[in-house]
């Protein structure tokens, strides 16, 4: 039997954000009690979690240190809210997305909830001033609202009251943080939070798009897909700004074009890399991955990276040696990975520093950054 993190975590309502909401707090070591109105509804549900978490770990994908069986110990269901709040440090909402519902249900915790406990909402969209209007314990009232499915997506957005203590909302970070979700802080609330505006705005944009005849349902599909999806899981649209205008506004004092263009093509080669290799991290070295992406870049415009026409010279020699130094990280798993992810990286950045590239000290800060991520997340560094 698994011993439990301090405290228990609420989690009202059995649904598929409740479930998974479970599954998380459960891989964090805490103890969990599922509520839910219908008995049945809990029993399906306790059972449905027995099922997937067992073929997570099969796959190999279980979150947290402890086994299946192990987590699942912590998880319980109770039919009665009185007594599944009694102890409880975290409560986290997931009934429908009904205000008039929701509201119900927090009024009954404000009732019967102490001045400790965090009172926290799944809701996608209502506004936290109207959700927890009225409420006696406000002050411990946030909306963490995660990106379905919760449990593979790790963003969770936090949004205040504006009475919102600034206690609850370190506290929930925290929390986010244990189970290992990403929690970002939304600074004050508005109508759909960060995410869905973000999506919104996207969205719309498409269907302008696909209306006005200029491209394809399918084809907009590929540009998010295979290009924006791509680049904005690696850095957000604000970094990719920056990174560009730098290196653009160096470019234009120097009137130099090609310049500006290096670290535009330099991102997009670390992402190539970077995304050939990651869903194999676990199955082949990344030696292999770099072997294979040699053809690539002595092909197009990768090889603009590499050789400015400024200078009027190949550097097929200084590739060669970057892409010999990447063929050294190890696998995961690998006897003396970390110390050889090390040495790789440092010989890496050695060899990098030989080459020719306008703009190269931010390229490079980038490159390696990036680099230092990826050998982190298959555990190399």
């Amino acid at each position: 039997m698994a011993s439990s993190a301090a405290g228990c975590v609420v989690i009202v309502g059995s649904g598929v954000i409740g479930r998974s909401w479970a599954m998380l707090f459960a891989s964090g070591g805490f103890q969990v009690k599922l509520y839910d109105i219908e008995q049945q509804q809990i029993r399906n549900a306790l059972e449905n979690i027995r099922k997937e978490m067992k073929l997570l770990e099969q796959a190999g994908a279980l979150k947290g240190s402890l086994s299946a069986e192990e987590q699942l110990s912590l998880i319980s269901g109770c039919p009665n809210i009185q007594e599944a709040v009694e102890g409880a440090m975290h409560i986290q909402e997931c009934v429908p997305e009904d205000l008039e519902l929701k509201k119900k249900i927090f009024a009954q915790l404000d009732s019967i909830v102490d001045d400790r406990v965090i009172l926290s909402s799944s809701t996608s969209c209502l506004m936290p001033s109207k959700l927890f209007a009225g409420l006696v314990h406000v002050k411990q009232c946030i909306v963490a609202h995660p990106v379905n499915p919760p449990y593979y997506i790790p963003l969770v957005e936090l949004v205040p009251h504006p009475e919102t203590a600034p206690a609850t909302v370190d506290r929930t970070h925290a929390l986010m943080k244990k189970i290992g979700q990403c929690p970002m802080r939304v600074q004050k609330e508005v109508a759909g939070f960060v995410l869905n505006r973000l999506q919104y705005a996207i969205i719309s944009e498409a269907w302008r798009l696909v209306e006005e005849g200029i491209v394809s349902p399918s084809d907009l599909d590929l540009v998010m897909s295979e290009g924006l999806g791509m680049r904005y899981a690696f850095i957000g649209p604000l970094e990719t700004m920056h990174l560009n205008a730098e290196e653009e506004e160096t470019a234009e004092r120097q009137g130099d074009h090609e310049s500006g263009c290096s670290l535009a093509w330099t991102t997009l080669l670390i992402e190539a890399w970077i995304l050939s290799i990651h869903p194999h991290s676990g199955l082949t070295s990344a030696s292999r991955s770099a072997v294979l992406l040699l053809p690539v870049l002595r092909h197009g415009p990768w090889v603009a990276i590499f050789t400015p026409s400024s200078q009027g010279s190949h550097c097929s020699g200084h590739l060669d040696l970057l892409l010999g130094q990447l063929a050294l990280i190890p696998a995961p798993g690998q006897t003396g990975a970390q110390q050889k992810g090390r040495q790789a990286l440092e010989n890496f950045s050695l060899h990098w520093a030989q080459v020719a590239v306008p703009g190269k000290s931010r390229t490079v800060s980038v490159f390696v950054f990036m680099l230092q991520h990826f050998l982190l997340s298959i555990s190399c560094i």
